[in-house]
Parts: C-alpha cells; sequence; structure tokens
C-alpha cells in the first residue's frame, strides 16, 4: 500500500475537480502537497501531520524515499 495520495484520488475525497481549487483547499487545510503535471499530491503522513496527529518531521521521513 503507497503513502502516497495522488491527484485524483484527492479529486475523489474532496470532490473538488480543478486542481488549482484543490491546492486552495489543501492550503486551507494546512496539508503541504507537492504540485505536479499530473495535479497535487500528498501523503497520509502530511494529511495525519495537519490534523495534529503525528509530528510533521515524522510524516515527511519517509516520503523523499518512495519518491525518488
Amino acid at each position: 500500500m503507497s503513502n502516497i495520495i495522488g491527484a485524483e484520488q484527492l479529486h475523489s475525497i474532496t470532490g473538488i475537480n480543478q486542481d488549482r481549487a484543490l491546492e486552495r483547499y489543501l492550503e486551507q487545510s494546512n496539508i503541504r502537497y507537492f504540485p505536479s503535471k499530473n495535479g497535487p499530491w500528498t501523503t497520509i503522513g502530511l494529511i495525519e501531520a495537519a490534523g495534529g496527529l503525528v509530528p510533521i518531521t515524522a510524516a515527511n521521513s519517509d516520503s523523499a524515499d518512495e519518491i525518488l
């Protein structure tokens, strides 16, 4: 199971169809995201960190390794 939540999943979860509107929603929700040609993406850890469930450093510890 991947920790990455892609644009397609984010659009489905939020009901927001436009990438820029989705980015604004993520920003307003304090969810760190990364823009890409396929739309914004984030990780489960970053969503949890925005909700105060885990420290931001723990949320980011493995995300770069998965992407690279």
